[in-house]
């Protein structure tokens, strides 16, 4: 049978993410989540799932349309799986899915978290720890991964009401956080990423994530 898996990404950490799970799986079909997408999720599938960075302790906002808009067939026997990536602490990324999915009828039977990268990189040194976290994102990824295969099942925590109220409130405003910012032809040319690689994809990661492309024409 087929399996699908949808993922929303904007350093690439989940993208890597989604691609890995799939190719543990036969006959698995990956799909971005963006706008103006087919949200029409066919019956009859094996797996379903959805990969997404945390944001500000629970799912972007993309991610949350998508389970309100997404028309899903009746879930049968078809196995749902949520997984966040994370440079902290997820919080409620995946509660927060399984109440979003349980109000469309359908039941999260798994989900689960992986520690990557993080997007604030003027945290930490990222070029002394590049390879060391792509490695162990690497090796965090595959109990996940063997779970999914084998189709178990997690007990989902209840969600966190004050911190989603945070959460809410921050995420409110967070596109205007970046206006202003100007990044020259320099920065731009330093800009490199590998398909499929976390350990070059991500090390520019945090400096895609300010950059707001419309400021470039």
């Amino acid at each position: 049978m087929k399996n699908r898996i949808y993922f929303f990404t904007g350093t690439g950490n989940s993208l890597w993410m989604a691609q890995t799970i799939a190719d543990e799986l036969s006959d698995c079909e990956v799909l971005a989540v963006k706008n103006g997408m087919d949200t029409d999720i066919p019956a009859g599938l094996e797996r379903v799932g959805i990969v997404y960075p945390t944001y500000g302790w629970a799912s972007p906002l993309m991610v949350v349309d998508f389970f309100r808009k997404a028309k899903f067939p009746e879930q049968g026997d078809t196995y749902y799986f949520a997984v966040t990536t994370c440079g902290g602490l997820p919080i409620n990324a995946i509660p927060q899915a399984n109440v979003l999915l349980a109000e469309r009828g359908i039941k999260l039977n798994y989900g689960a978290s992986v520690k990557m990268f993080k997007n604030s990189v003027l945290s930490y040194n990222m070029s002394k720890q590049a390879v060391k976290i792509a490695e162990q994102s690497a090796k965090r990824a595959k109990p996940v991964i063997r779970d999914i295969v084998e189709k178990r099942g997690t007990a989902i925590k209840p969600i966190n009401r004050f911190l989603l109220r945070l959460h809410l409130d921050f995420m409110k405003d967070i596109h205007d956080t970046d206006s202003g910012y100007i990044v020259g032809d320099e920065c731009l040319n330093s800009i490199q990423t590998t398909k499929n690689n976390p350990r070059k994809h991500s090390v520019h990661a945090g400096l895609l994530a300010l950059i707001k492309w419309k400021n470039f024409t």
